[in-house]
């Protein structure tokens, strides 16, 4: 079983930051996805999604804990620990400093869900959940 930190980066239109991989990425090639990755051996899951956007990145980047999903995916098993955040960033920042991946694009949930772009299902149905938990106002907006 597979342990992984998702990072969810939103902006104040709650929409989410996602990384196209390479055609040739050993995970979930030309996929579009979360930020984030595996757990390294003694880290904590808050300590793996700091790294995982560094070096995916090159930011550090206040998370919260949203939650933790049991799934099973394409290569098995998983349990994904997601965290959230604000995009202090801009786009096009991001961009000339990404260093994994192809791109990267921001989508609202209506884009990820018209678009035939490839994206696992589970990651429309963890960002969907996000956005209807009222977390994100809490987040984006400083509200209560």
């Amino acid at each position: 079983m597979r342990k992984t930190a998702a990072c969810l980066l939103f902006d104040t239109k709650k929409r989410v930051l996602l990384m196209h991989r390479t055609f040739d990425a050993p995970v979930d090639p030309d996929y579009w996805g979360f930020f984030g990755g595996g757990l390294e051996k003694g880290e904590t899951v808050l300590i793996a999604a700091k790294r995982e956007l560094m070096e995916e990145l090159g930011i550090i980047s206040e998370m919260y804990k949203f939650k933790t999903f049991h799934q099973t995916d394409r290569r098995g098993e998983v349990i994904s620990h997601v965290f959230i955040g604000k995009l202090n960033y801009s786009v096009e920042q991001l961009k000339v400093q990404q260093k994994e991946g192809q791109g990267l694009g921001i989508f609202s949930l209506a884009d990820l869900k018209s678009t035939d772009i490839l994206i696992e299902k589970n990651d429309i149905l963890i960002i969907e959940e996000v956005i209807k938990s009222g977390r994100l106002e809490k987040l984006l907006f400083n509200q209560k």
